[in-house]
């Protein structure tokens, strides 16, 4: 004998598709969130290289932004603005770089971008 009543006849498999389509939409927001984050991991950390690079090289008497240009070249981000604050002695390198996100997502940026500072500065004593 059958016990299912008429009106729940495929019931469960409306259920199971919705579940199913619900993990599907997490598991995608998740794989977004995901892409987002390693492309601002690595724009922040290209951005701390190639600020430092350009500071090393103002250091040692060179042009900083040249620099910047290459280590953003090398590190496989988009140098945006390189700036030189002070003098040959005390001096800070502001640079921003912007990296593409892997993902093109409708209503979501296509590039993240960072900023990062490196220089020298003579401290007085207290």
């Amino acid at each position: 004998m059958n016990d299912v009543r008429p009106d729940e006849h495929g019931s469960a498999t409306l259920l199971i598709v919705t579940v199913v389509a619900l993990l599907t939409m997490v598991a995608v927001g998740m794989a977004i969130v995901g892409v987002y984050a390693d492309a601002v991991h690595r724009a922040r950390a290209g951005a701390d290289l190639v600020a430092l690079s350009a500071a090393v090289g103002q250091n040692r008497g060179a042009a900083p932004c040249p620099l910047a240009e290459e280590a953003a070249r090398l590190n496989e981000v988009r140098l945006i603005d390189c700036e030189l604050s002070g003098g040959p002695v005390e001096f800070a390198v502001s640079v921003t770089v912007e990296v593409d996100v892997g993902a093109r997502v409708a209503g979501l940026p296509r590039a993240v971008r960072a900023e990062a500072h490196a220089g020298r500065l003579e401290r007085s004593p207290p």
